[in-house]
């Protein structure tokens, strides 16, 4: 009984505490557990359990922005090696490229890779792709240089023949910097392979009076497979193949395209000069770059010009001793002009000659009629200076035009402080120096005299000629290469035909012109009674007076020489229109 007394009573116990209600917090305990860890023995005030709950806020915000910073910092990294992953795809794509455009130019040139390896511009391509950066905007400039580069020179004259550098100078030089380099560069390679076949272009025999070039470029299958290769395709590049005269050695060189006379215009104007010289000559292209620009820069001086004057006889003194044109090499053709002129001054016939004389001139341009030295002396006779009254010396490329054939011509300018100017001529001559064209200068006054000729049906022709040139001008042609007993003769004519506009314009003018005005000149005139001069005369010459002045001497026709006075005298000055006739000459 004991027994299940004991098993009731407990059974009453646990149903009387499920009928209790529950306080147990799991939190509230482990906060007590903690509380009495930390302070055993110690009872807490109540604020204790706000203070708890602000430290536990603090240590989840700093957990939660600790993991927050872990996520930023890793999605960064991810970034970024995703970035280099792209940029590294991009790089491997423009060298895949590059490499398919590479042989796509070796394909056109038909040329073995050691060979094509070799050219300046495949190399400086190569170098920058080599070189390429990692950054793929920068890598893609690179990209885009090395196609440039490597260019072809017939891809490069399509290209600027579509486009236009007129506006930008420094382009313009750098196009035909890169062109002809590239020219050059192929022109070594073709050159070497020439050499290697020498004996194949020995043993193809043609006739002696047929080009062998020719045949030869008509005939590419007959040679060694690098050489059919090169023939085959040189032309489209602008070489050719020629036979050097002297040597017959047969090498490769540049020939000047169709498109040269078309794309010499899309150049800046200060280059135009060089684009010409360089676009349209043939043959092999010698010295640099800058030789070449130097020798058509754009100058103007003005006048007076100590420099100028001081360098002018330094480069006389180098040319008098060695005349050898390439001390003008780097100036501009200004420098050769005064040079010539200095040695006028010098009375140095020789030098004056060898500034203005060679072989490939005479023969080529001037068609055999040059002098010889021995000749040009005994001929010569001192000038007036070139720069008298002269206030600026002009030279631009722009004036370089296509002369005879393999010949380029160019001019300077000389401006008169009157308005006036004259042209200097200047030509290239055999494709390697400039030099003056045959230049003379006007003879001075008082050197100048004209032998005794007579008046016959010969210079009455001569004196009509010149009447017409200068009345159908309105009296604006100038006089100064026409001798001066032609002036007599123009002065006599327009009398006898009662031109007296003309013969009025035949005087001096100016301060020392004559003393009464055109319109009284003209009454006055009309009513003298008309000679045939031709008749009255039979014979003239001249002899200057002094610096500027000079008499004609007219030899009278006996049948008019009514006080045997055989001669008269006609009295003229010389100005910068020529020789002119003074007020009153023949009193």
């Amino acid at each position: 009984m004991a027994n299940n007394d004991f098993d009731k009573r407990m059974e009453f116990l646990k149903k009387s505490y499920n009928r209790l209600p529950s306080s147990f917090d799991p939190e509230e305990i482990l906060q007590k557990i903690e509380e009495e860890t930390n302070n055993p023995g110690k009872k807490e005030p109540a604020v204790r359990r706000k203070s708890t709950l602000r430290h536990k806020v603090t240590v989840w915000s700093v957990s939660i922005a600790s993991v927050f910073l872990f996520g930023i910092i890793t999605a960064l990294f991810i970034t970024e090696h995703n970035e280099k992953l792209a940029s590294a795809a991009y790089i491997e794509k423009f060298q895949q490229d590059y490499a398919m455009e590479r042989e796509k130019q070796r394909d056109i040139l038909k040329l073995e890779e050691d060979n094509f390896g070799k050219l300046t511009f495949v190399q400086e391509a190569d170098a920058i792709i080599d070189n390429i950066a990692d950054d793929k905007e920068q890598a893609e400039a690179n990209y885009e240089l090395a196609l440039s580069s490597l260019k072809l020179p017939s891809s490069m004259m399509k290209d600027i023949a579509d486009q236009s550098l007129v506006e930008d100078e420094q382009a313009s030089f750098d196009y035909l910097d890169s062109f002809f380099g590239k020219i050059r560069s192929l022109i070594a390679i073709y050159d070497d392979i020439l050499m290697q076949n020498h004996q194949a272009i020995e043993s193809f025999e043609m006739d002696p009076s047929i080009d062998k070039t020719a045949v030869m470029m008509l005939s590419p299958d007959t040679f060694p497979e690098e050489l059919q290769n090169i023939i085959d395709t040189m032309r489209k590049q602008y070489i050719e193949l020629h036979m050097e005269k002297d040597t017959g050695e047969i090498t490769a060189r540049y020939y000047a395209p169709r498109l040269a006379e078309k794309v010499k215009t899309k150049f800046h104007p200060a280059t135009r000069g060089y684009a010409t010289l360089a676009l349209t000559r043939a043959g092999q292209l010698e010295g640099s770059d800058s030789d070449r620009r130097a020798e058509i820069a754009n100058q103007s001086i003005t006048l007076p010009n100590q420099h100028f004057e001081q360098q002018v006889k330094s480069l006389y003194e180098q040319f008098k001793t060695s005349h050898d044109k390439t001390i003008f090499k780097g100036l501009s053709l200004i420098y050769m002009a005064g040079v010539f002129n200095y040695a006028n001054d010098m009375e140095d016939p020789e030098t004056m000659y060898y500034l203005s004389h060679s072989d490939d001139i005479t023969t080529n341009i001037n068609q055999g009629r040059g002098y010889t030295i021995e000749e040009y002396i005994t001929n010569w006779r001192k000038g007036r200076s070139l720069f008298k009254d002269t206030e600026q010396i002009v030279f631009s490329g722009d004036s370089l035009e296509q002369g005879a054939p393999s010949a380029l011509s160019t001019t300077v300018q000389v401006n008169r402080k009157d308005g006036s100017s004259e042209d200097f001529y200047f030509v290239w001559g055999n494709g390697q120096e400039w030099q003056l064209f045959m230049q003379g200068l006007e003879p001075l006054p008082s050197s100048y005299s004209e032998p005794e000729i007579p008046m016959d049906k010969e210079f009455m022709a001569r004196v009509h000629r010149e009447y017409k040139v200068y009345t159908e001008s309105n009296y604006q042609y100038d006089l100064p290469g026409v001798e001066a007993v032609i002036v007599v003769g123009l002065y006599f004519y327009a009398a006898e035909i009662g031109d007296y506009e003309t013969q009025y314009s035949l005087y001096v003018q100016g301060e020392y012109g004559p003393p009464i005005d055109k319109e009284t000149f003209i009454k006055e005139a009309a009513l003298s009674p008309t000679v045939k001069f031709d008749e009255v005369y039979q014979s003239i010459s001249f002899q200057a007076d002094g610096n500027w002045d000079g008499l004609a001497t007219l030899n009278l026709n006996p049948e008019h020489d009514t006080y045997n006075s055989k001669t008269h005298y006609f009295s003229m000055s010389h100005t910068d229109s020529g020789w002119r006739v003074n007020f009153l000459p023949m009193q």
